[in-house]
């Protein structure tokens, strides 16, 4: 079964309102919420290629001397001076990190000769972890998980947001 793109959890059911909701404190999520990227960058990259080849479409995408815009769409006095292809898989969970990270690296073993072959153009291909910096949140990322990221030649990049909610 193929991976997903987006995982979403099921929404949890609304607590009845009563008059002291107001003086308690809000009930917290408990459940993990991270972002997983998988984003390829390079030069000559073809973004069209990459999309054929794993059969996911990316969140975003652009070929080298493409018009820069800003994520809203405005554009910039400036030319994009690489490719880029970039999937997002976001979380919200009980799961693990480690086993979402496996989850999708499971996905990509399978295009292993796809992820050498932008290796060997010297092409900047990384999963990127993005943490909330609002939460306590981390995991334990063994040798096993970090012998796959090898295996593909892709990198881990981790980024943690502040005031990401």
């Amino acid at each position: 079964m193929a991976l997903q793109p987006i995982i979403r959890s099921q929404a949890r059911p609304a607590a009845a309102a009563d008059k002291t909701a107001a003086v308690r404190p809000a009930a917290r999520d408990s459940r993990k919420r991270y972002c997983i990227i998988l984003r390829i960058r390079h030069r000559d990259l073809n973004p069209d290629e990459i999309t054929a080849a794993l059969g996911w479409q990316p969140n975003v995408s652009w070929r080298a001397g493409e018009e820069s815009v800003t994520p809203t769409g405005r554009p910039l006095a400036s030319v994009r001076t690489d490719g880029l292809w970039s999937r997002q898989f976001e979380w919200r969970t009980d799961q693990a990190i480690s086993d979402s990270l496996n989850e999708v690296l499971q996905q990509l073993a399978e295009h292993q000769r796809l992820f050498h072959r932008l290796d060997d153009i010297s092409a900047q291909t990384a999963l990127y972890l993005q943490l909330p910096g609002s939460l306590n949140i981390g995991d334990h990322i063994g040798y096993e998980t970090l012998g796959k990221f090898a295996n593909l030649r892709i990198a881990l990049e981790i980024e943690v947001f502040p005031d990401w909610t």
